[in-house]
């Protein structure tokens, strides 16, 4: 199911303008678990960098819970598989990589043009135990606001919840948990921001809100499809960008079924996403 998903964007790329890829987190399931680690950072490793050859889209890739051990360990947890495989030195140099937090890739930001737009993508790491989210959500502060000219997206595995109606978008939108409320109210301030993804939850696994601070309005979408039937069946998220129209189409697609899933939360349309 992963490989015919990164096998789909390749194959796409040029037909859908593929500009970026993110990744919202656990990559692998099982960290730096020896008895684990080097076949599931093996497989990860060898499907993604399939966007790397033969066309080489931009991609980034979110810390999550299952990429740490011990799991949301932000500070005393290894991530030493993820940066041996997506570590800074595999990025550096690459036009789109704009630089990293602290001494590893765990958190970083890349940077790039598309539509007309220059576009900055934030990754945060994921932290589960509030060990370091002061400094993470200042650093990435400081870096959207040295890139004020650029339309800012923050990836983090775990900012918010499920709709309360699935299949729907209606009702009570999923909340902000912990660390993406954190995250929300140091960014909030920055106009430039205008959209988060995150992944992680469970169950349904589809969610969107909207928050507005002073006139800018940041959207968030959540998509983690693990808790479905079979995995989630490779379904990921396309995000069209209607430039002309400042709108953004949302689609779920899994190139593993071929199958789109239509229903409210999975695919519809924001309407004046650069505010």
């Amino acid at each position: 199911m992963f490989k015919s998903q990164i096998d789909w964007i390749q194959e796409n790329q040029a037909a859908e303008n593929i500009v970026y890829v993110a990744h919202v987190g656990d990559i692998v399931e099982n960290g730096d678990n020896p008895n684990y680690a080097n076949s599931e950072w093996s497989y990860a490793k060898d499907i993604m960098y399939g966007l790397e050859n033969p066309v080489s889209i931009p991609y980034g890739i979110a810390v999550g819970n299952h990429d740490q051990t011990p799991f949301g360990n932000a500070i005393y947890g290894t991530t030493t598989n993820y940066n041996k495989y997506f570590g800074v030195k595999h990025f550096e140099g690459r036009p789109y990589y704009g630089g990293n937090y602290g001494i590893n890739n765990d958190s970083h930001y890349d940077l790039f043009t598309a539509g007309g737009f220059n576009f900055i993508v934030v990754y945060i790491e994921y932290d589960g135990f509030d060990q370091n989210w002061e400094d993470l959500n200042n650093w990435a502060y400081d870096v959207l606001s040295q890139h004020s000219s650029r339309k800012g997206i923050i990836v983090s595995h775990y900012i918010m919840g499920n709709n309360s109606i699935t299949g729907s978008n209606e009702g009570t939108p999923g909340t902000l948990r912990p660390q993406g409320q954190a995250i929300y109210d140091r960014v909030k301030s920055l106009p430039n921001v205008f959209m988060m993804l995150c992944g992680h939850i469970l169950g349904n696994g589809e969610g969107y809100r909207e928050d507005t601070y002073k006139g800018n309005t940041i959207r968030t979408f959540l998509s983690n499809y693990q808790g479905r039937e079979n995995g989630g069946n490779g379904r990921m998220r396309l995000y069209r960008f209607l430039v002309n129209e400042n709108k953004l189409a949302i689609k779920t697609y899994s190139p593993y079924t071929n199958e789109y899933e239509t229903d409210g939360d999975s695919q519809f349309t924001v309407n004046d996403i650069f505010n």
